[in-house]
């Protein structure tokens, strides 16, 4: 008959199982951190190139590069102003 288990096996067990589930994660959404996120980036037929500025009196310019700027200049997700913040929750 196997022995019981006793808690040093099991806390043992799930530091293994989290080691193996961190490291698992890291190898597949590490390189999607890398990834252009725009395909027609730093092309003659990117939409995203565009931008639309406008200026009400005196106060400042008000412009749509700060959200596809760094899109249309082939960056990768981990680029982007608001989602690298996100990205480095991720493991990898």
């Amino acid at each position: 008959a196997p022995a019981p288990a006793r808690s040093t096996d099991t806390g043992a067990t799930a530091s293994a199982l989290t080691g193996a589930l961190l490291h698992s994660a890291a190898g597949g959404v590490g390189p999607l951190k890398n990834i252009q996120v725009d395909p027609l980036a730093n092309t003659p037929v990117d939409p995203l190139a565009n931008a639309v500025s406008t200026q009400v009196a005196d106060f400042k310019p008000l412009s749509t590069s700060l959200l596809t700027g760094n899109l249309s200049r082939g960056a990768a997700i981990r680029d982007v102003p608001l989602v690298k913040h996100v990205m480095k929750i991720l493991p990898g």
